[in-house]
């Protein structure tokens, strides 16, 4: 009898350590809340309410530095969250005048307070090769143990931006790679001519899932000026190629729609994936008033495919001087903390006319409680 109830009690257990992958990295206060922050079947976890993101009340969170190398500029975060700290990479370029553009690094242990590094800047051009003018628009991923850092370089002022990509073991320290094409460090480079990327191509996003790195990016042509976002890819991270069943037979998976807060398109695209979809968010362009930029969100089951949030834009230009003329949707995070999970997306805010510097670094945040549906 003593070995019939025990064998009960060990198939209990059994079956009650089946349940527990969908519960990883959720702490018991966490599951007595159970709640949804959207009705909507496309939206169940509220990452397309506007209602649920809110600026943060210490907006900008990162400035320029006066009278150092990113006093004219600082522009296009991208984020990512190792070791217990947020790394936010960024570029910049000093005033006044047009001088070359690099990339810098900020670090911050709870996702507000950033410090930047003290070796800035972390990556800049490099003399005699095809980015010896412009390094900028970062995209981070950690990836076996290293950072990738992919870039666009340029070789002369206003020149046709391609792709490179540098490597590092402790996120500070990168050197780039020399089996990308001709032996360089570019791994992506223009369209060909007539093609709708043949003014040259800047990274947006990076993200590695099965066995396949996936380069998104945006580009723009004439006639009239309008943006979009293309798609690439690699089985290395290396030697990436464009997909040619995008939208018109193109690599691109994102184009202007006709809406009036995007009418002239979409570009630096946001992407991540999340419970069983890729999901983005991304700048809509408007024709008119120029430079106007807010924020909108899209989904996709495959990575191509995309359909945009009917609630777009979710996030707004701001009141605030320093972002009252667009906002630059550059990076999001999903930080798993033990009673609350915290969503963040750093964008940069811009005001043309307002005194240098131009560009700061703000955030949206979003706070819930984890449902048990939301932990698989």
């Amino acid at each position: 009898m003593k070995n019939k109830q025990k064998s009960i009690v060990l198939l209990v257990v059994m079956v009650f350590a089946l349940a527990l992958p969908r519960m990883k990295n959720v702490d018991a206060d966490s599951l007595t809340i159970i709640e949804t922050y959207s009705t909507s079947e496309y939206d169940k976890f509220g990452f397309a309410s506007s209602e649920n993101w809110n600026r943060y009340s210490g907006n900008p969170i990162l400035t320029a530095g006066r009278g150092d190398w990113d006093e004219g500029f600082l522009v296009k975060p991208s984020v990512i969250y190792r070791n217990d700290k947020y790394w936010l990479y960024y570029y910049g370029q000093a005033y006044p005048g047009n001088p070359p553009r690099s990339i810098g690094l900020a670090t911050s242990t709870d996702g507000y307070d950033f410090i930047k590094e003290a070796s800035n800047p972390i990556l800049s051009p490099d003399p005699g090769q095809w980015d010896k003018r412009d390094v900028f628009e970062p995209a981070i991923l950690f990836h076996k143990g290293e950072y990738w850092l992919y870039y666009a370089g340029a070789q002369v002022v206003g020149g046709t931006m391609r792709v490179g990509l540098a490597k590092s073991t402790d996120g500070v320290n990168f050197i780039r790679i020399t089996n990308g094409i001709n032996g360089t460090s570019k791994v992506l480079e223009e369209g060909e001519a007539n093609e709708w990327d043949e003014n040259g191509v800047h990274p947006c996003s990076v993200i590695y899932r099965k066995r396949e790195f996936k380069l998104y990016y945006w580009s723009y042509w004439s006639t009239p000026t309008h943006v979009a976002i293309g798609l690439a890819t690699s089985t290395n991270g290396v030697n990436f190629t464009r997909i040619t069943d995008g939208l018109d037979g193109t690599s691109k998976v994102l184009r202007e729609e006709g809406e009036s807060w995007e009418d002239a398109g979409p570009f630096r695209g946001s992407v991540f994936y999340y419970k069983g979809k890729y999901r983005m968010y991304y700048s809509g362009t408007t024709a008119t008033p120029v430079l106007r930029k807010d924020i909108g969100y899209a989904e996709s089951d495959d990575g191509k495919n995309w359909t945009r949030a009917p609630s777009n834009p979710v996030m707004l230009i701001g009141t605030a001087a320093w972002e009252n003329d667009y906002l630059v949707a550059c990076s999001f995070i999903w930080k798993n903390g033990n009673a609350k999970n915290k969503g963040l997306v750093y964008y940069q805010g811009a005001y043309i006319s307002y005194p240098l510097p131009t560009n700061r670094i703000g955030l949206f945040e979003q706070f819930r409680k984890a449902s048990i549906d939301d932990v698989n």
